[in-house]
């Protein structure tokens, strides 16, 4: 596609063909792109260790992995937004910070989230309106989090936006 959309551009605007233009629009300047090929990489051998998990392992993994992974960060960037101190070390994925959750760990976390509730999801029980309640509960609290705190509100690690992904999944 970005070939086709350089090429259209050549022939629209009459410019010069360039080969480091063309290699620019044939790589993938999106990090979605990059970070959901390589969980599609992984996911055969993550399949195989959600293969031989049961319930209560997999339950711990997810919860090992959100707090190391989610509550940990997000604290850690709350820290940060308030002190405007970077404890540098602290984070568990890099020197900069959590990164904002744009990372491959923040896409293993949700497979691995879809894995279980693929798997035992049919044992969660939430009666009529609790999800839709749940989920319009964390935007309003994003919401007001992103007014006074706007660094950490909305970064794909931040535990309420992994809830509310949660919902849409479930609903």
């Amino acid at each position: 596609l970005g070939v086709v959309r350089y090429a259209l551009t050549l022939l629209l605007s009459g410019g010069v063909f360039s080969v480091t233009t063309l290699v620019s629009y044939m790589i993938p300047n999106n990090w979605f792109v990059t970070l959901y090929l390589a969980l599609y990489i992984l996911s055969p051998y993550l399949n195989l260790l959600i293969e031989r998990l049961d319930e209560q392992q997999m339950r711990l993994l997810i919860l090992f992995g959100i707090g190391l992974f989610s509550l940990w960060p997000t604290l850690m960037d709350i820290v940060r937004d308030v002190t405007g101190l970077s404890f540098i070390g602290l984070y568990p994925l890099s020197n900069n910070g959590n990164l904002n959750g744009y990372t491959i760990v923040q896409f293993v976390l949700m497979y691995l989230i879809g894995a279980y509730l693929h798997r035992f999801g049919e044992q969660i029980r939430i009666k009529n309106g609790w999800l839709e309640l749940i989920f319009a509960g964390c935007v309003g609290l994003v919401t007001v989090w992103q007014i006074i705190l706007p660094l950490s509100a909305r970064a794909y690690s931040n535990p309420l936006i992994i809830l509310m992904a949660i919902c849409i999944f479930l609903l």
